[in-house]
């Protein structure tokens, strides 16, 4: 099974319409693979579409660091919209995904395609610009769908049998006109007890009702997924059991889609596998060509530094005769005599100092002569010292190039040894995450009324409910609070009220602390950039709406009977965490009063009044988290989405302080 066929499709999309109703949060893409993300349902699915298969997985996948065009052009259109029908086309394996605007029209065949519809039909982009001679796929075009085939599910007996008398096999031919692909038109004729290989136009009457029967059937059956295994090796995934596999180990899903995202999951981690192996043996390729240059390098510089030294050597042990060359040239040149006198004379000459000159290059100041038997290029317009000099400045150099190269050697030596040593599974971070896709960790959320308000629970454990509006302070106050609850307030205009529920419970001055850190910090001193303020707690028997005549009282407000207890200069500072359950791959997120969060949260930040806005606070947040977590619980940080910490933000911006 490399991909899945139309009446896979049909069974998946069937499954996929839990997704209607569900918010689209995030988009991916790889190559031709996206990636959806979807909250639906109070939880969070990742939707799978590429050429041949669509599902939803559970697994984790790391995104590209960077995303392609295409899939910022999705972001900008889908993100944040309501999925409104997710919907096969007749039976193709085309999957539309409708929004309130716009439609993502998913071509699974052939090599695939991707193409964002207007709700006129009108392509606003495609993955890929296709065309064929009915039909255009371009930015501006009419969306054509490609000519459909038989629907199995349209046939009735008469045109079923007209269909099915054929001079082809009838497997072949329902596999392909009937979109059934080969597996399912295998299965329609072991269900239909008619050999596979029998020429349609040979059928009888009773083979091909039987026929008709078996194919509707394969749409009518409750769902029973799996996957089928041979030798512990999957073979397929399927809806239901197939009579075609006999009595083939068959491991049951809940779900077709659980099925399809192990199946095709497993199969991606040895796609990934061969690729990374691609990949390792193209760095040790690169590696070995820096090898072998570093080596010809080295051969190359070692040439020039045994023959800089050698020419040097030469030049002092046969001082006279280079001395006596050189002034003879520098004689002649301060005489004006031309350069075609000059070497008429030497060559005319016979001097040990002429039979060593073998050429003058006038225009580059230079002349060559053999000494020894080698010949050596000197400046005449220089000494003899500073000839020696030169080439013992060219030995050096070459002396500081082969001490690099060696040192280069020695660094590519150990990474040629590495690579061959690494694991698949270790060659790349990027790629150990693609290759070894592991269960999705959910975002656990606390379910209680009070959910719709700021809410936190202390380090012992007493829940703290404070208002976010006018509205919820006064709901909170008047129908939330009961006779033994302790309620607090700043000392400053904009505070919320809070209430700490004692559930039977003694308070405790810990509690009360903590609570009106939580107070002070959503009231407007933060936003102000206020450190401390004061705050008060009291009985709920001391707020009252009773104004003093003449008074009134605003939505949101009350008046504050007897004694006010006081908590003085309370610290505006605010806690932000991550509890993890390993165990179960769950992650919750935490804010309140540090000394609450340190005590339950695996890893926490704080944060402090401050100029930096929410949504820039958020990504900081994030971050540091996942810098202050250890490598194997970096998966579940990540897991955490900047708009969860948002809200856990007081209004007006903060600083990050640790």
């Amino acid at each position: 099974m490399e991909e899945m066929n139309s009446l896979d499709v049909y069974y998946a999309v069937e499954e996929l319409k839990s997704l209607q109703g569900g918010k689209i949060q995030k988009i991916y893409q790889r190559d031709r693979r996206l990636r959806i993300q979807v909250y639906a349902q109070g939880d969070n699915y990742d939707l799978i579409l590429e050429p041949g298969k669509i599902y939803v997985s559970r697994y984790d996948r790391k995104g590209p660091k960077r995303p392609p065009n295409f899939c910022m052009f999705l972001r900008k259109h889908l993100r944040n919209e309501i999925i409104r029908e997710v919907k096969q086309h007749k039976f193709d394996r085309i999957v539309e995904i409708h929004t309130e605007d716009s439609v993502l029209v998913s071509e699974l065949f052939g090599k695939g395609n991707f193409v964002l519809v207007d709700r006129d039909g009108k392509i606003i982009q495609p993955l890929e610009v296709q065309k064929w001679s009915e039909r255009k796929i371009a930015k501006g075009e009419k969306y054509k769908y490609p000519p459909p085939g038989k629907d199995p599910r349209r046939l009735g007996s008469r045109e079923f049998g007209r269909f099915i008398d054929t001079d082809r096999e009838i497997v072949r031919k329902m596999a392909r006109d009937l979109n059934l692909g080969g597996r399912w038109a295998e299965e329609a004729c072991h269900r239909a007890d008619v050999e596979k290989s029998k020429i349609g136009e040979e059928l009888n009457d009773a083979e091909v009702t039987k026929l008709r029967r078996s194919v509707t059937s394969l749409f009518k059956k409750s769902l029973d997924p799996g996957i089928y295994l041979q030798n512990s090796e999957k073979i397929a995934a399927v809806p239901f059991p197939l009579k075609k596999f006999g009595d083939m180990s068959f491991k049951g899903y809940d779900t077709f889609n659980r099925a399809l995202d192990d199946y095709f999951s497993e199969m991606e981690k040895e796609e990934v596998e061969e690729e990374v192996e691609e990949k390792k043996e193209e760095e040790l390729s690169k590696v070995r060509r820096i090898k072998e240059e570093q080596e010809e390098a080295e051969e190359k510089w070692s040439e020039k530094q045994g023959e800089s030294e050698e020419r040097a050597n030469l030049i002092y042990e046969n001082y006279s005769l280079v001395d006596d060359i050189l002034n003879g040239i520098q004689k002649a040149m301060n005489s004006d005599i031309p350069w075609k006198e000059i070497k008429e004379r030497i060559n005319e000459e016979d001097t040990p100092q002429a039979r060593a000159v073998k050429e003058i290059r006038e225009d580059e100041g230079t002349v060559v002569v053999e000494v020894e038997g080698k010949e050596i290029e000197l400046d005449f317009r220089e000494s003899v010292e500073e000839n020696a000099e030169s080439f013992y400045e060219t030995k050096k150099k070459a002396d500081d190039k082969l001490e690099k190269i060696k040192e280069k050697k020695k660094e590519i030596i150990q990474e040629e040894k590495s690579l061959k040593e690494k694991e698949k599974e270790e060659f790349t971070e990027e790629e150990k995450e693609r290759a070894k896709p592991r269960e999705k960790i959910k975002v656990r959320e606390e379910e209680g009324w009070y959910k719709k308000y700021r809410w936190f629970r202390t380090s012992e454990d007493f829940l703290v409910v404070a208002g976010k509006n006018a509205d919820q302070n006064e709901e909170l106050v008047k129908k939330k609070t009961e006779k033994d609850d302790i309620v607090l307030h700043a000392e400053v205009e904009g505070s919320p009220f809070a209430v700490i529920k004692t559930e039977d419970r003694e308070v405790t001055p810990l509690a009360i602390r903590e609570a009106s850190e939580f107070c002070a910090s959503f009231s407007k001193a933060w936003a102000r950039g206020l450190g401390n303020v004061d705050v008060y707690w009291v009985r709920p028997e001391q707020v009252s709406k009773d104004a003093p005549s003449g008074e009134y009282i605003g939505k949101g407000s009350f008046m504050i009977k007897g004694e006010k207890n006081y908590l003085r200069k309370t610290e505006l500072k605010i806690s932000i965490g991550v509890e993890l359950d390993r165990q179960d791959n769950e992650i919750r997120v935490l804010n309140g009063s540090t000394q609450s969060v340190r005590k339950k949260a695996d890893y926490f930040v704080s944060l402090n009044p401050g100029n930096t806005d929410k949504s820039e606070l958020a990504k900081q947040v994030v971050r540091k988290l996942a810098e202050k977590s250890a490598p194997e619980d970096r998966r579940f940080v990540k897991r955490i989405d900047e708009e969860q910490i948002k809200p856990l933000i007081p209004p007006g911006g903060g600083i990050l302080v640790g």
